[in-house]
């Protein structure tokens, strides 16, 4: 893992990377060409530092108990998201590795975002539109889960958060608040937020609630496969439920296990 001087000094350059993308955005999309260039760099800058640095990390929604008047029996349990969040350490490694290799390979080795997935991004969508990839680390992933659950708990439309539903503007924030996070969080204090905050099919939020409703096990126990057919279920949750579509679940976990981590 790379050392807190190290990964400051690369968030720096990330950072100041990222001004620069919101300084063309700016010039290119809201600035009209007949300003001048020192007005956009300052107009762009300022915007950008304006963007919101921190992002709240809860509360998230649990599953809620109706107990009996002794306050011991339980007579029911309800949710619109079951979870149950764990420590790191209570997920099995190979759930762990599994996420890293098939959404961010080089998690502990970048920082909040990648120079080279957007540049391997822009390049491929320009030249495929009809199949764009992603750019979005783990750590950005996490913090679009945190907008997400933000915009549910305030009952706004959470779809508006959705990468497909992202403005340029958007992103950049989201890249803004990933390299905060990043400056104040360890890797595997980023890691252990995001698995227990992903969607995992239907209503299971986390490793520990979908290793239990599909397998009837703790995340601890998970084992290799069924760790990659979790991993796998990230990209699309409700495409690669193995309760309902078994096929894509195993098509899908296969892509998980010819991957790895760097």
């Amino acid at each position: 893992m790379a050392s807190p001087k190290k990964r400051r000094g690369r968030d720096l350059l990330q950072f100041i990377a990222y001004s620069v993308i919101a300084g063309f955005l700016v010039a290119v999309i809201v600035v009209p060409p007949v300003v001048g260039a020192g007005s956009v760099v300052n107009a762009s800058m300022s915007w950008f530092q304006d963007l919101p640095d921190e992002i709240s990390e809860g509360p998230l929604a649990r599953p809620s108990t109706i107990y009996a008047a002794d306050g011991k029996t339980e007579l029911a349990t309800f949710y619109e998201e079951n979870r149950t969040q764990v420590k790191l350490d209570q997920i099995s490694p190979h759930m762990r590795n599994a996420i890293i290799s098939v959404e961010d390979r080089d998690f502990y080795s970048h920082g909040a975002v990648s120079a080279v997935g957007i540049g391997r991004a822009f390049f491929n969508n320009a030249m495929n539109p009809g199949k764009r990839q992603g750019a979005s680390t783990l750590t950005q992933q996490y913090v679009n889960n945190l907008i997400v659950n933000a915009a549910e708990q305030n009952g706004e439309d959470a779809n508006a958060t959705l990468g497909g539903n992202k403005n340029y503007f958007a992103k950049i924030k989201e890249m803004k608040l990933a390299v905060s996070m990043e400056q104040n969080k360890s890797k595997d204090e980023i890691l252990e937020g995001y698995l227990n905050i992903v969607n995992m099919g239907g209503s299971n939020f986390g490793v520990e609630a979908a290793a239990q409703y599909y397998w009837g096990i703790p995340a601890k126990d998970l084992n290799v496969a069924q760790s990659a057919l979790l991993a796998g279920l990230v990209q699309s949750p409700n495409t690669y439920r193995p309760d309902e579509h078994p096929d894509n679940a195993v098509e899908r976990r296969n892509v998980v296990l010819s991957t790895r981590v760097r």
